[in-house]
């Protein structure tokens, strides 16, 4: 049994808290301040919409990392019920990003979005996408996201703070066994 991740797998890990992080910020604070009429909100959508695919390839390649590599023993807290919503954190926190992707991808669809931002001739933004399906549930996971993604932040304090059993050292580079 190895002490720590792979490589690959750590270097994704934090790339990726940070990709999505950056994301949840620019939903958040700075998509919501600017009207669809607004010519910065194209480029903020296309930084968006990239950053947003580049976190589903990159999630991918994560969980094909995972599955490939021999990895460490769940962590152990002590408490049989905590160790068990770790792992389900962990599955959630999967699930959700590649929900939010996905959600991002059909809104993109329903609104013509990729041949408005990218197309040869940029056309001008709908009004509003509050109204449509997909925003809604793109919007409703972003919450939840954030969310666990602090549950997870807050579980790997516990672990390094309180337990003082060196979780996160897991979680970087150095030798593995």
């Amino acid at each position: 049994m190895v002490s720590r991740y792979h490589p690959l797998l750590v270097t994704l890990h934090w790339l990726l808290a940070l990709l999505i992080l950056g994301m949840l910020i620019d939903g958040w604070q700075v998509l919501s301040l600017f009207r669809n009429t607004n010519p910065a909100k194209v480029l903020q959508l296309q930084l968006h919409v990239v950053a947003g695919l580049t976190v589903g390839v990159l999630m991918l390649a994560r969980l094909g990392t995972r599955w490939g590599t021999d990895k460490p023993a769940h962590a152990q807290t002590g408490n049989a019920l905590m160790d068990m919503v770790a792992q389900i954190v962990h599955v959630i926190l999967y699930v959700l990003v590649f929900a939010m992707v996905i959600s991002g991808i059909a809104l993109a669809f329903n609104t013509d979005l990729f041949n408005i931002l990218f197309g040869p001739n940029p056309l001008p933004l709908p009004k509003t996408f509050r109204h449509l399906l997909p925003r809604s549930i793109h919007g409703t996971l972003a919450n939840i996201l954030m969310f666990t993604f602090l549950a997870h932040f807050a579980g790997a304090l516990f672990h390094q703070k309180i337990l003082k059993d060196n979780l996160i050292a897991r979680m970087w580079y150095g030798n593995r066994k």
